[in-house]
């Protein structure tokens, strides 16, 4: 297990899936699949690996499916992909390789992060 998955655990917040400010990213088989715009989150863990994180859910029906917290390393971001990692609920750490060439949830989620990184990184610039 490398520093980004080892720090993972020391990165995971408390999840919810009340929060009023989701916005939409692409429908699934699951549902519309959306962010919490205001839970971007981009810090160091404990290793001192960059990190870039926010909080997902599903909305099917008329209901919000578990949280899902999403974490990956920002080199990734510059590389177009990568190793991320996501807990869905009270799960365990799931590891997959995200692509911004991709089409599945998880290359979704990735490219938000993305986003939101190097929209930070450009206003820092200011």
């Amino acid at each position: 297990m490398n520093k980004f998955l080892a720090g993972l655990a020391l990165s995971l917040v408390a999840l919810t899936a009340s929060a009023t400010d989701w916005f939409y990213i692409m429908d699934t088989v699951d549902g519309r699949f959306l962010s919490d715009k205001h839970s971007l989150k981009i810090e160091k863990n404990v290793h001192g690996v960059l990190i870039v994180s926010a909080d997902f859910t599903f909305f099917k029906d008329g209901i919000y499916g578990p949280p899902v917290f999403v974490v990956l390393g920002a080199d990734s971001c510059a590389n177009g992909g990568g190793e991320m990692v996501y807990v869905e609920g009270s799960g365990s750490p799931v590891s997959v390789f995200w692509s911004s060439a991709g089409h599945k949830v998880y290359d979704a989620a990735g490219i938000v992060l993305c986003a939101g990184y190097f929209q930070r990184l450009k206003e820092e610039q200011k």
